[in-house]
């Protein structure tokens, strides 16, 4: 009897632990669909970032480089500079064609003065001619004076007819190449003044400047090596931009919305320490639509792959600024699903830079012409 109530024992107490074995794996497979069931993970993750390239705007020669690969560098640093001689020469010459234009434009203004005086003149001697003529003709009737008297004072009337036509059109002429214009509103000293501000910032663009702030890589200049427009001499990695780029499984992306919160882990930090961000978008494709050459499935022996989607996640910047980062490390990321936030895309500008604001040059490009007219500028009383 003893035997068969421990055997009952035994047997309640192995229900009661599969009944709480049921209930914890109940409980847990709950918290597992609440919770972890809807956190996406992926290892195919790596950090990616804006490559910024340092090019020139003209053909030159390298003569000093100031800034080597890994080194830190600020927004406007000066970088490289080119050889600047056929600059500086293209900027005096465009400052003797300043000078020479408006002497020349001066004379356009006083030739149609001229003209206009002349015309004048034409218009007095022709008033004179006809009054004497007619005066000859009043007297013939009379015959006080000869007949040929007044042939002749009639063809000097229509010589200074003639004269005067002439005088009118050559102002004409001159008046069309001034008129609704001055002397610093003509347009060939403007042309003449956009010349020397073309060459005037072309001997300015002989110092590269850093466009953004961080980090030097990729150089390729070298000292006295010539360059032309547009060749990437080297290149700057903001550190304090960068993003990573997921590549999700098409099974798990169903549920993936922009803003939802990232959790990121760095094999650089030996996962010891956690970033924070937010899917900033999801691509248009996947990776391998998007490849240099896409597979073709055409064929007869085509075997289904998973395809992976990138899916873009950014960083918090603070977490950037404790804790930088670099192009190419490996990450593990996992997202939070159960988040329905969605976020706009666009908030331009996402990037921008100031170096090639031409104020300062404007400035000085400015004072240089005003000193020319100072010069030059004899009219002033047609100055604007």
């Amino acid at each position: 009897m003893a035997m068969d109530n421990a055997l009952l024992i035994k047997r309640k107490k192995l229900i009661i632990k599969m009944s709480v074995g049921l209930v914890c794996f109940g409980l847990l497979t709950m918290l597992y669909f609440l919770f972890w069931g809807s956190v996406e993970e992926t290892d195919d993750a790596y950090v990616n970032g804006n490559q910024v390239p340092v090019t020139s705007r003209i053909e030159g020669t390298v003569l000093s480089i100031k800034a080597e690969d890994t080194q830190w560098v600020k927004q406007g640093e000066p970088l490289i500079s080119l050889d600047s001689t056929d600059a500086l020469l293209k900027v005096e010459s465009a400052k003797h064609h300043l000078a020479q234009s408006i002497r020349e434009v001066q004379q356009l203004f006083l030739s149609a003065k001229e003209a206009d005086s002349v015309t004048a003149q034409r218009k007095a001697e022709l008033q004179r001619a006809t009054e004497d003529y007619e005066r000859r003709v009043k007297l013939l009737k009379d015959k006080l004076v000869s007949p040929e008297d007044v042939s002749h004072l009639k063809n000097v009337a229509e010589v200074a007819k003639a004269a005067l036509d002439s005088a009118i059109k050559q102002a004409e002429v001159a008046h069309a190449l001034i008129n609704n214009a001055t002397p610093v509103s003509h347009p060939q000293w403007l042309q003449a003044v956009v010349e020397f501000k073309q060459a005037y910032i072309e001997h300015k663009r002989t110092m590269l400047y850093a466009p953004v702030s961080g980090q030097v890589a990729n150089r390729s200049a070298q000292v006295g090596m010539h360059i032309t427009a547009g060749i990437p001499l080297l290149s700057i990695v903001p550190v304090e931009e960068m993003w990573i780029d997921a590549n999700f499984k098409e099974t798990q992306i169903k549920n993936m919305t922009v803003g939802q919160l990232v959790t990121i882990q760095v094999d650089m930090y030996n996962n010891t320490g956690k970033y924070q961000g937010r899917v900033a978008g999801i691509g248009a494709g996947t990776g391998s639509a998007f490849a240099v050459i896409p597979p073709q499935n055409a064929s007869g022996n085509w075997i289904k792959v998973v395809q992976r989607v990138p899916v873009r996640i950014e960083f918090a910047r603070e977490d950037l600024i404790k804790k930088p980062l670099r192009i190419g490390l490996s990450t593990r990321v996992s997202i939070d699903t159960k988040q329905k936030i969605l976020q706009s895309q666009v908030t331009p500008p996402l990037y921008q830079t100031t170096i090639f604001d031409e104020k300062l040059t404007e400035t000085e490009m400015e004072n240089i012409i005003q000193e020319i007219l100072d010069q030059n500028l004899v009219l002033s009383c047609n100055r604007n």
